[in-house]
């Protein structure tokens, strides 16, 4: 696998791309005589660009490692990490105390993170999704050679015909949903891109909300829309809206 450096230095690169995994290095605020909460922002802001350069979100991050001067000042560092995270993919997280190169800097963070879908496979998902979710065409029997008359017979009962297996649409292939969110809905009984349509934002969002606070903040404006497009199997026009989503809403 190739790898690709971003602003290499002398002594590191801010970010390293290995295949579908991206790694900042450590980053700290660009003026250090602000607060820990101040700081703690514009590392965040620093994080969105390097992870937007290589073709990742905040919402793909796997693991974060927060380096603090002192641990007295998490609760103002975790004011501004709540403002910025995305409630519904909390990434694994270590806060420890540590000392700092800069005396004046009060927070250093570090993450790992996973790189967006490239849009020829999650096109080619959802082709493979739709597919799988059409019944296979049953062969055509050959017509059997006719038997030989034997006396009639009663006719034994027939057996109650089995249910057929529910069908289930991979949902996060959706842009916005994740797995989490993919199950809040199952769990609701929408499991198919037409169960989805079907259902209104308003209610998708009432469930979402009652999932909890981390669901709270994530948009099912477009949801239907998407889903839509992905029941009738027009991979073209799902794509095209997908290119104008961010987190499922429209950039």
């Amino acid at each position: 696998m190739s790898i690709t450096r971003h602003h290499p230095g002398k002594i590191l690169s801010a970010a390293v791309e290995h295949g579908n995994t991206v790694y900042l290095a450590g980053t700290v605020a660009e003026d250090p005589s602000k607060s820990v909460k101040q700081q703690t922002a514009n590392i965040l802001k620093q994080i969105d660009k390097l992870l937007a350069k290589a073709d990742s979100h905040k919402s793909r991050i796997l693991s974060a490692t927060i380096w603090l001067t002192d641990i007295r000042h998490r609760e103002k560092m975790n004011e501004a990490w709540l403002d910025w995270l995305d409630p519904a993919n909390p990434p694994a997280r270590a806060c420890v105390e540590a000392k700092l190169a800069d005396p004046l800097m009060l927070v250093e963070i570090a993450v790992i993170a996973a790189k967006k879908p490239s849009k020829d496979g999650k096109a080619k998902k959802a082709a493979e999704a739709a597919k799988a979710a059409k019944p296979a065409a049953k062969p055509i029997a050959k017509a059997a050679a006719k038997p030989v008359a034997k006396p009639i017979a009663k006719a034994a009962p027939k057996p109650a015909p089995k249910a057929a297996p529910k069908k289930r649409d991979d949902l996060k292939v959706i842009e916005g949903i994740g797995p989490q969110i993919a199950q809040i809905l199952n769990a609701a009984g929408i499991s198919t891109y037409e169960a989805l349509a079907a259902a209104q934002a308003s209610n998708v969002k009432k469930l979402l909300d009652k999932a909890g606070p981390r669901f709270a903040m994530a948009n099912p404006g477009t949801w239907a829309e998407q889903s839509k497009l992905l029941a009738r199997g027009d991979m073209a026009g799902f794509q095209k809206l997908a290119d104008r989503l961010k987190g499922g809403v429209r950039k």
